[in-house]
């Protein structure tokens, strides 16, 4: 038997290209939906089975913070055969979480694949690290190169 307190409200708002606005608001169940509801989710659903839920749904997108012109670019990274995140500066606003991009490494700067796990927006007093000993990304692989150089083994 139902709880007759558990009492689950819609509210809905349709702006229709003519510039009418229909607002339609109940209980959620079968007496007080509109009788064509069933219709509206399948094409919803069909919607989003193919466009994909989008930026709206996207952690990474809605939690990202737009960036201010005095702001570094700071990319979190992990090379392919360690789990240790490290620090690197961008030039650009290019690189996103699961990019791959060439980044000099040790001592002697040698140029090895990194993936990237956060990107982060910061002043240069908040970054973690003194930004003159920050490394910097050398450029992003383009998805043919990273097939190229890590699937067939030449990132060795």
């Amino acid at each position: 038997m139902d709880n007759p307190d558990d009492v689950r409200k819609y509210s809905l708002k349709i702006r229709w290209r003519s510039g009418q606005v229909d607002e339609l608001d109940g209980t959620y169940d079968k007496l007080s939906l509109p009788e064509d509801f069933p219709e509206l989710v399948e094409k919803v659903r069909d919607f989003i089975s193919f466009y994909g839920l989008g930026e709206f749904f996207d952690e990474d997108a809605y939690s990202r913070k737009k960036r201010r012109e005095s702001e570094l670019i700071f990319c979190k990274v992990i090379f392919q055969d360690a789990e240790k995140e490290y620090t690197y500066l961008a030039d650009e606003a290019i690189y996103e979480k699961g990019d791959f991009a060439w980044a000099p490494a040790g001592k002697d700067n040698e140029e090895k694949i990194v993936r990237v796990t956060d990107v982060e927006y910061l002043q240069p007093k908040e970054a973690s690290f003194p930004v003159e000993k920050t490394k910097k990304l050398i450029r992003k692989l383009t998805p043919e190169e990273y097939e190229r150089y890590v699937e067939e083994g030449e990132d060795d």
